[in-house]
């Protein structure tokens, strides 16, 4: 035993891959077993070891510059930094300190002379000399406690940022155990799939493992109200409720009571026609409705009354939007316009293009999407530059920041980038010319191609449907969709890895929803008249 310790200790690389240097390692666990206030221990780790964690001169600087000793500080520089222009910044760092320190405390005459014939012979930048010096002129004003927390913050920092002009391996960087394990548990998150945000519990002594059970795939509540297909619905903003439209006409509102059961809230009966699409106001207060033979209703949501009918489309307005300010909406139609309404239901401005297929407007309100047979325009709001995408071949979309997804004909989702298409509206609007043709010399339509491609398996009837697909999870790590063989799909956004397959539905699923607060939750529209609510197993054994 003795001779295996001894060993050991001649080892000089440690670990099942001999990756770690045994001298370094011990020094990282001296320095943590100080932080933690374990010093005496340490001290029998350096005794037993004969490895010092570092040089003494090292600690007598960090004991300097934490209690405001700067000539000490300073007079300890050659020992620790390597070549004239590393201690000369690492002095210009300590001065600074010592100046801002003497500003705070009001003492101007000793302040002015750092300035003047310390600080000034260092710096090369007559900008940051005059910021310096305007903080003679205009200093903080802080009450004591606040004056010394703030005084141990920035000693600290200048401790930090005179680490990267040590000489290496002289002084042990505060924390860097720690911020080794942080960064190795980071690598084990980031490479687990099924991670979609929150708090996670590590344990040090197992790696982490995360599986299906993160997903929403257990069916949580089955909410049948509706007496035909269900084509389309969404969560709200704040995610405790749900509206759903179809064929009987009906908008069903639900909401999340404090048991967490989703309870019938409205039935809006008054669209006399098909319900192709609905959307929530940004402030949840109104609900937005296309119907299938034009009309167009905004409802208020806590009581169910209808406030307006727009009504100026002559075919199915199949998509509506609202922008940020909750004031103006749009609505897009086959009949080939795109109208821009206020909620009281005036037309601000009427676009007469091409029939439309689907419409999405980005979260910040500056630019809107329309998809029609083949193309897909993109337009800066209120009425600037505009991009027409061929060879988008899609009957719906979606939207997240720069990111669409596409549902195509051909069975599958897109994912495509418009950072390239972005980037060109703000140089056409930046240039003034908007609406102008693109020039030679940006990209060309190749560089929107599809970056990833997403393959339901091929439906057992040769029958076209509209499935609205979305994004999901906490970072939009997850693409959802339904599909005609009644089963709904999750994959990996990046990878494109097939996670879940989830059944339970005996139609088409029209439409999925992830909820945009509670990450672990989804939900689905489909053919046999229901909205199935989804939740992840992990979630579900967390709520009892």
């Amino acid at each position: 035993m003795e001779r295996d310790r001894d060993s050991s200790m001649a080892r000089k690389s440690i670990g099942p891959q001999r990756w770690l240097d045994r001298t370094e390692y011990i020094r990282l666990i001296q320095e943590s077993l100080h932080r933690l206030g374990y010093s005496g221990i340490a001290g029998k780790l350096e005794q037993q070891s004969g490895i010092e964690m570092q040089p003494d001169f090292a600690s007598r600087f960090q004991r300097a510059v934490s209690s405001g000793d700067w000539q000490a500080a300073t007079d300890l520089l050659p020992r620790l930094v390597t070549g004239a222009a590393a201690e000369r910044e690492a002095k210009f760092i300590i001065l600074r300190q010592k100046y801002t320190e003497m500003v705070d405390a009001s003492d101007q005459v000793a302040a002015l002379e750092c300035l003047r014939h310390e600080l000034a012979p260092l710096c090369a930048d007559r900008r940051e000399l005059h910021q310096l010096a305007v903080m003679l002129l205009s200093p903080r004003e802080l009450s004591a406690g606040a004056e010394e927390d703030l005084t141990a913050r920035q000693r600290a920092k200048v401790l930090e940022q005179i680490q990267r002009l040590t000489k290496p391996s002289t002084v042990v960087p505060e924390g860097r155990l720690e911020l080794l394990v942080e960064q190795a548990l980071g690598m084990q998150l980031a490479g687990s799939v099924f991670y979609h945000g929150g708090p996670v519990s590590f344990s040090l002594f197992k790696d982490l493992s995360m599986g299906p059970e993160q997903l929403p795939s257990r069916t949580m509540q089955v909410l049948e109200v509706h007496r035909n297909e269900v084509w389309h619905l969404q969560f709200s903003h704040n995610g405790r409720m749900i509206a759903s439209g179809g064929k009987d006409c009906w908008v069903v509102i639900w909401e999340l009571d404090s048991t967490w059961k989703w309870v019938h809230k409205h039935t809006l009966q008054g669209q006399e026609q098909e319900v192709t699409h609905v959307s929530w106001s940004p402030d949840d207060t109104m609900l937005l409705v296309c119907c299938d033979g034009g009309r167009c209703i905004l409802w208020d949501t806590a009581t169910g009354r209808l406030l307006k009918t727009l009504q100026r489309h002559v075919a199915c307005t199949v998509a509506g939007a609202w922008l940020p300010d909750g004031k103006r909406l749009v609505t897009a139609s086959h009949d080939a316009r795109t109208i821009i309404w206020n909620t009281d239901g005036e037309v601000v401005s009427i676009i007469k293009d091409l029939p439309v297929n689907d419409l999405a407007v980005s979260a910040d309100g500056k630019y809107m999407l329309r998809l029609s047979s083949g193309i897909l325009k993109v337009q800066q709001l209120p009425d600037g530059a505009e991009v027409e995408v061929l060879d988008a071949d899609a009957t719906s979309l979606c939207l997240s920041g720069d990111d669409v997804l596409l549902d195509t004909k051909s069975n599958s989702i897109d994912l495509w980038s418009l950072e390239n298409v972005r980037r060109r509206l703000e140089r056409s609007a930046g240039a003034g010319d908007a609406g102008r043709s693109p020039r030679e010399d940006e990209p060309e339509k190749s560089s929107f191609n599809a970056i990833a491609n997403f393959h339901r398996p091929p439906p057992l009837l040769d029958r076209k449907y509209v499935i609205r697909s979305c994004f999901g999870g906490l970072g939009n790590e997850f693409v959802a969709s339904g599909s005609a063989d009644c089963q709904v799909f999750i994959w990996h956004r990046k990878t494109q890895e097939m996670l879940q397959v989830l059944h339970g539905h005996l139609g088409v699923i029209n439409a999925v929803a992830w909820n945009p607060v509670y990450p672990h939750m989804m939900a689905s529209a489909s053919d046999d008249c229901t909205v199935r609510v989804w939740v992840a197993e992990a979630a579900a054994a967390c709520s009892g």
